[in-house]
């Protein structure tokens, strides 16, 4: 499915990148952490184009993979592709507190590999960013912060702490360390 969106999406010339959990997934994935996997409820993807050209590239999909069928709600900006749930954030104001963060994600995606298909991803500082700032942490943000901790990626914490600074949580950087130092401590005690 993922394959097929981001193929249609391609045709259509509509630059995006993979966000939220299934982004992490992603990331996790490529740096074989596969026992870490968790399945999200839904694909969020950033994509640089009007509704009109991502409902074309849905209906491209459509047409291209019969086996897929897709259900679209344009007016809430998602769909149902298979048996995924794909929500489309096409304007910077849906990502609520990282509106900043909108154009950036796409324009600097990670590309990781997930079982032979390129991806692009939303940088991990703003994944986690997203995990810290939503309307709150849940138990399943914190398992994907620790995943991502626990991938080996490099992270610019001075990023994250300013990417988060703006948050109405009290202090989400101090969540993020102690997510961190529960990885690192040792439990031998």
């Amino acid at each position: 499915m993922l394959a097929a969106l981001g193929r249609a999406f391609e045709e259509e010339g509509l630059p995006f990148a993979i966000a939220g959990g299934m982004g992490v997934q992603a990331l996790l994935a490529n740096a074989g952490l596969e026992h870490l996997l968790r399945r999200t409820g839904d694909v969020d993807v950033l994509v640089n184009g009007e509704d009109a050209r991502v409902v074309r590239a849905l209906n491209h999909l459509s047409a291209a993979e019969p086996r897929l069928t897709v259900i679209q709600n344009p007016n809430a900006k998602n769909a149902r592709v298979g048996p995924m749930d794909v929500d489309w954030i096409n304007e910077p104001s849906r990502l609520r507190g990282m509106e900043t963060q909108w154009a950036p994600s796409i324009e600097h995606a990670r590309v990781v590999q997930v079982r032979g298909l390129s991806v692009p991803v939303q940088q991990p500082e703003v994944l986690i960013a997203a995990k810290l700032t939503g309307q709150k942490i849940r138990p399943q943000d914190e398992l994907d912060i620790a995943g991502v901790l626990q991938s080996g990626i490099s992270l610019d914490e001075a990023r994250l702490k300013d990417l988060v600074s703006h948050s109405t949580h009290p202090d989400p950087f101090v969540v993020y360390l102690a997510i961190k130092a529960t990885m690192t401590e040792d439990p031998a005690g």
